[in-house]
């Protein structure tokens, strides 16, 4: 609402002044004007320069005071992409945000005043550029996420008071998860059996194991046990995302290393159809495509039998079949398999769960609470966190943020704790249960 300017006398004779709120919503008056239209044009200025994200600046110069100059988003993006997205971030991560912020957002806003993108206004018109210029939904919505990135880290760091990039759509799949109705608060045994499903432990790794080779359905072939149960160790033991299981191969696997060089992602179907195909593209969370990891000894001697298995039961086991067998034309699984993949693990946490109440989070488990679990029991066991995100296609930020969960080990850590140790211990100590 604008404000009117009053009149109000001194002893040089009658002045003007206006009321106007600073950049902290403080309410003030300028006065002083000779004539009524100076502090009509003042005001206009001033509220200009709010619109423009400058109003600091504007009272400093009209104070008298020496301005500084104003730091540029260019120059901020600089020391992010040198201070915390390089370090921080996967390589081939960092590279792609840079890729974006070079090519569509440098050229629109990097001369622009930082101080500007802390209000969502400017953000929503360099979005609004991009659209008229061509650039896709998808790379807009990029481009957001380098700057609400970005902007996060300036708020946490003090160089901005707010993150004007930060969408505040909800995510759609979960708002459908969620009931219309109100929804009681958790009590503390869903909360606890919510924690240990999130990252589960060697014990809970040992139990679902089991339960995968112990689930029977009828008219399910009987090697799908087996599958289930490496499956379930390739995930726990090497740390993969549920489509780069899904994308390996034979000669991805040695002895001492294993490769993640392709994955499983959601394609354009044929000509005519509007649903999506999976299909096996090179994996991309490194510059070149590939990255290398441990290969743990128990895991390798599983792969070696369940390799053996395939080929007693006429299934492909050569060096160029997936490890995971589906029923794409290319041998590899579809995206319905994998999305089956998700109620298989919890089918087998129902199994472990019906022999041990204790573990009846089980069939709570998703393909991520193995990853997760990995994760965290490296870095309990005292593994450089920096190494585990290289070999796990993370950043250490990623892991700080969603991976350090106290996994459900109470005792003390003996001085050896080790992760091949404690997986190892967990599956002796269920199999003399089971002799018991």
């Amino acid at each position: 609402m604008a404000r009117t300017p009053t009149p109000y006398e001194t002893k040089h004779g009658r002045r003007w002044r206006v009321g106007y709120s600073d950049e902290l919503g403080v309410e003030r008056t300028r006065g002083g004007f000779l004539r009524r239209g100076h502090a009509s044009t003042w005001y206009r200025q001033l509220e200009q320069a709010r619109s423009e994200g400058r109003l600091r600046g504007f009272l400093d110069e009209d104070a008298g005071l020496a301005g500084e100059q104003a730091e540029t988003l260019h120059d901020f993006m600089l020391d992010w992409f040198r201070l915390d997205a390089g370090p921080e971030l996967a390589t081939a991560t960092a590279i792609s945000y840079l890729h974006v912020y070079n090519k569509h957002v440098r050229p629109l806003a990097g001369h622009r005043p930082l101080e500007q993108f802390e209000l969502p206004g400017p953000v929503t018109e360099v979005l609004g550029q991009m659209a008229a210029a061509g650039v896709g939904q998808a790379t807009r919505d990029n481009a957001r996420k380098v700057l609400s990135s970005a902007f996060g880290w300036g708020v946490e760091m003090g160089r901005m008071r707010a993150n004007g990039a930060r969408s505040v759509r909800r995510n759609r799949r979960r708002s459908r998860r969620l009931s219309g109705g109100v929804t009681s608060p958790a009590g503390h045994h869903e909360v606890a059996a919510r924690r240990k499903a999130w990252a589960i432990s060697p014990q809970a790794f040992a139990a679902l194991h089991r339960g995968a080779l112990d689930r029977r359905t009828p008219g399910r072939p009987l090697w799908m046990p087996a599958r289930d149960a490496i499956a379930a160790s390739m995930l726990y033991g090497l740390g993969l995302r549920p489509q780069e299981l899904f994308g390996a191969t034979f000669r991805q696997v040695s002895r001492g290393r294993f490769r993640v060089a392709q994955v499983l992602t959601k394609g354009i179907g044929p000509p005519g159809s509007a649903k999506p195909v999976g299909r096996i593209i090179a994996a991309a969370k490194t510059a070149d495509g590939v990255r290398t990891m441990t290969m743990r000894a128990w895991v390798h001697e599983e792969l070696r039998e369940w390799r053996a298995r395939l080929g007693g039961e006429g299934l492909p086991a050569g060096d160029d079949d997936f490890i995971i067998p589906g029923a794409a034309p290319d041998g590899h699984y579809t995206l319905e398999q994998q999305h089956n993949f998700i109620r298989d693990i919890k089918a087998c946490g129902r199994v472990a769960a019906a022999r041990d109440p204790d573990s009846s989070f089980l069939h709570k488990v998703t393909p991520y609470s193995l990853r997760r679990g990995h994760i965290s029991l490296r870095v309990l066991a005292g593994e450089d966190i920096k190494r585990i995100a290289d070999e796990c296609g993370t950043s250490t930020a990623m892991i700080h943020r969603h991976c350090l969960h106290e996994l459900d080990m109470r005792h003390e850590l003996p001085d050896d704790f080790s992760f091949d140790g404690a997986v190892e211990a967990a599956r002796q100590g269920l199999r003399h249960l089971r002799v018991a």
